[in-house]
Order: C-alpha cells, then sequence, then structure tokens
C-alpha cells in the first residue's frame, strides 16, 4: 500500500499530511508514492532518521531544500537522450547546487556527489543558481555575440538566427554531456526528499505532542492514544480529549460500552496510529510499542461506500470477506471491526460476531471488535468502557460529553451496557416514552439469552 492510497482509507490521516510542514513540494510526491513499510528494521531506520533530524538544527537546510523542484521530468528527458530547455537547465543547475551544499550541512541522509553536474552548468563558476548559455560554451557562439554588440541595429538578423542556432547547440551538447548523471541526479532528489520528509516528521511531532512508538514482538500497547484532528476540535469548543490506554495480545479484544462511549473513535486512533508507524511517523500517544502487521483491514461505521448501491450490511459481509480471505493467504493484519452485523436481528447479529471471534482467535489475528451483544462465548479479551457517569441535574445536552468516562477496564461479565435509557432521559427524551421502554427492559432482562 502507497501513502497515497492510505490518506483515502484511513480517518485521520489527511489531517496529519496537512500539517505536514515540507519544504519543497517534491518532497509530496515522494511521501505520497512511499510504500508500507512491512519489517521492523525498515521502521525503526525511519523513526532513528526523525529522531536525529529533531535533534540538529535544520534551518540552513531548510532553505536549500525550499529552493528545491520536482525534477523527475527533466531527469527523466534527460535519461532518455532528450534536450532540455534553458528553464530545465536552470532547475537542474539550481536542484544540483542545493543538493552539494546539503551534502556539506549534514550527514543524517547521505546525499550523492552532483559537482560534476554544477560544473557542466556553472562553467564560469559564479556560484549563482541562475542559468544562461555562457560564452565559455562556444568560441564560436563568442565571436557571433562580440559582433551582435558592435553591429549596427539594421544588420542584425542573420547574426540573431545565427546566435540562436549555436545556442540549441550547446543545449544539446550539455542536455548530452549531463545524461549520464541522470541516475545520479534521481538518487540526490531521492535523498533531498528523504531528509525533508524527515525533518517535517521531527517538526510535527513537537507541534502535535506525538511520540516515538517502539517495534514491539509480542503484544501492541499504547498509553495515552489520542485522536489528533478530534482533540484540536474538542479544544475549539474549550474542552479536553481524554485519552486511552489499551493492550492488544496475538488474538481478538472485544470492546463493548454504550454509545457515545467512544469506541468508534479508539477504533479510528488505533488504526490512524498502526498506519502512521508503519510509514515511519512518531505516533499519537504518550507511549507506544506496536507489533508489526501486514496491513491494517478496517470496517468503521463512520465509513461511507454509498456508490456501490450496497446496503450497509452487504457493504459489511463484502468487506469482512476482504479480511478472510486475507487471513488465509497467511496475511497478519491489524483488524479493527466497529459493532459488526449490528443492523441484523440480535440472534443473528450475536452468531455472526461469535463467528468471526472464533475465526479470529483461530488464526491469532491481532484484532479489537466493538459489540453491543452479549452471550458471545468465544475466550478473548473483554474491555468495557466504564461510559457514562453523570446523575444530576447539570447534564445537558451540550455538557453530557465532560460526564463520559472513555477509559477501558476488564469486563468480567458478559452483560450489555445499560446506559441507554438514563442517557435518553437526559437527552429529553419523552418521558412516557422511558417509562414503557424501562417497563419493556425488565421483560427481555428476565428473559434466557435476551429472548
Amino acid at each position: 500500500m502507497q501513502f497515497r492510497d492510505a490518506i483515502t482509507q484511513v480517518d485521520g490521516l489527511r489531517y496529519i499530511v496537512e500539517r505536514l510542514g515540507l519544504c519543497s513540494a517534491a518532497s509530496r510526491n515522494v511521501l505520497y508514492d512511499s510504500e508500507f513499510l512491512r519489517s521492523g528494521e525498515a521502521v525503526e531506520a525511519e523513526l532513528a532518521l526523525v529522531a536525529r533530524a529533531g535533534e540538529t538544527d535544520m534551518t540552513d537546510v531548510a532553505i536549500e531544500l525550499g529552493r528545491v523542484k520536482d525534477l523527475r521530468g527533466s531527469v527523466s528527458r534527460l535519461a532518455n537522450g532528450e534536450t532540455l530547455d534553458d528553464v530545465e537547465l536552470f532547475e537542474v543547475k539550481a536542484f544540483a547546487m542545493a543538493a552539494s551544499s546539503v551534502r556539506t550541512m549534514t550527514d543524517i541522509v547521505a546525499v550523492p556527489d552532483v559537482s560534476a553536474v554544477v560544473a557542466l552548468l556553472d562553467p564560469d563558476r559564479t556560484g549563482v543558481a541562475h542559468f544562461y548559455v555562457y560564452d565559455s560554451y562556444s568560441q564560436e557562439l563568442q565571436k557571433v555575440r562580440r559582433k551582435l554588440r558592435d553591429a549596427d541595429e539594421g544588420n542584425t538578423a542573420a547574426l540573431y538566427t545565427e546566435n540562436e542556432r549555436l545556442e540549441c547547440e550547446v543545449r544539446a551538447q550539455l542536455s548530452a554531456r549531463l545524461s549520464p548523471y541522470a541516475p545520479v541526479l534521481r538518487e540526490a532528489a531521492a535523498a533531498l526528499a528523504h531528509l525533508d520528509i524527515a525533518m517535517a516528521k521531527a517538526a510535527q511531532t513537537r507541534s502535535l505532542g506525538l511520540c516515538r512508538p517502539t517495534v514491539a514482538t509480542a503484544e501492541t500497547r499504547y498509553e495515552g492514544l489520542f485522536d489528533p484532528s478530534l482533540r484540536e476540535a474538542l479544544r475549539a469548543r474549550g474542552r479536553e480529549f481524554q485519552p486511552v490506554d489499551i493492550t492488544l495480545g496475538a488474538g481478538p479484544t472485544v470492546v463493548t460500552g454504550a454509545n457515545m462511549g467512544g469506541k468508534t473513535v479508539l477504533l479510528r486512533s488505533l488504526a490512524l496510529a498502526q498506519t502512521l508507524f508503519q510509514f515511519g511517523f512518531y505516533i499519537p500517544a504518550r507511549a507506544a510499542e506496536i507489533v508489526i502487521a501486514d496491513g491494517v483491514r478496517t470496517v468503521i461505521n463512520e465509513q461511507r461506500d454509498e456508490v456501490s448501491g450496497l446496503s450497509s450490511f452487504a457493504r459489511e459481509v463484502v468487506r469482512i470477506n476482504e479480511i478472510t480471505a486475507a487471513v488465509r493467504r497467511g496475511e497478519r493484519p491489524l483488524v479493527l471491526l466497529d459493532e459488526p452485523a449490528h443492523t441484523t436481528n440480535p440472534a443473528e447479529g450475536a452468531a455472526i460476531v461469535g463467528a468471526l471471534l472464533d475465526f479470529l482467535a483461530e488464526h491469532r489475528v491481532r484484532s479489537v471488535i466493538t459489540t453491543h451483544y452479549s452471550g458471545v462465548a468465544t475466550a478473548v479479551e473483554r474491555l468495557r468502557v466504564r461510559g457514562f457517569y453523570g446523575d444530576t441535574e447539570d447534564v445537558t445536552v451540550d455538557n453530557i460529553g465532560d460526564y463520559m468516562d472513555y477509559s477501558l477496564v476488564a469486563d468480567e461479565g458478559d452483560d450489555p451496557p445499560r446506559e441507554a435509557l438514563r442517557i435518553a432521559r437526559i437527552l429529553g427524551a419523552d418521558e412516557k416514552i422511558i417509562e414503557r421502554a424501562t417497563k419493556h427492559a425488565r421483560v427481555f432482562s428476565s428473559l434466557p439469552d435476551g429472548k
């Protein structure tokens, strides 16, 4: 999976990208083309690079990187033996000069030596990032230009034509001499982009309060996991986001809790953190140890796919089929399922959840499944959102979120959360409806298995 694909699939990732202060637009293209890292060594190397970039004053480097243009088109033309125009030659020269400067400023990344390119495009050693078909490229051209300076205005047409012809020859000769340097220019461009991305990641670590995770092998553990975009939205309203601690073993973990309990936000945060981690970013938490996954597979209720014309349950089934097929192929993704089968009847829904948990437990798939269903017998880790604790007249529609405790605790029983009626009353639901619902709840709770 490339980063450009992850942006469209992982909620919250676009928020991160939009706040990534890259110096060069060329670096953004390289970031978008980057691949999901599938080894602990690759992730650790990228995180170490970000750490080094954050420990060093990179102000002068950033100035040089700000001059870098996207050279992919020009370098491809050179590799194909084509002739560059003055603008392209200028961009190659400016890039080579910037690369040479950065090479002397830092060794955080290995920037190839492109001084030969600078020498070709700056024959007079001006040290200025400007391109001109200099007289020193051609004695014949130098003579024609001298005649142009000395000639009367009415006798210059033939000289201008000759001047243009000779300049075209110089550009062709220069391009031919630059062509062998196309590979090293590509390497240098990749190195500068890599450095730029590492610097931007490091700066974002400070601005968003991210942490450097470590690669784990047994279990994934987060302390103070949070959603950066939701935290910002809450702060704009004078409220604070409550971070969550969670540990995920090798198999499935079931999370229960009332609506408004933050279960969907938890899944989104887990998906974002795993994705950032395996693209070499620091992650939104106080501390984290994360096991490498083959990918992140989600079925989250807030995601929409209306174009397909499928019902919500049908879309869910299609996505779950993709997950089970990937697991059977030997993949080990992080799987996040938000209340699977919640749109079907409770008996069948609970049966489907039970079957999914059996499958995920059998294949030891690291996964989190949120559900309201009780009575699922599969032996898995079970957590519960502490939930609503307000029971005073101070609770209103506007501040009810302040009375939710989103922390997770071990769930020892299998009773479903029973906070809906309390919350409905606080939100102003019709009291007669509440009374009737309370009577029905007593009847249903007295039946075996809630039938």
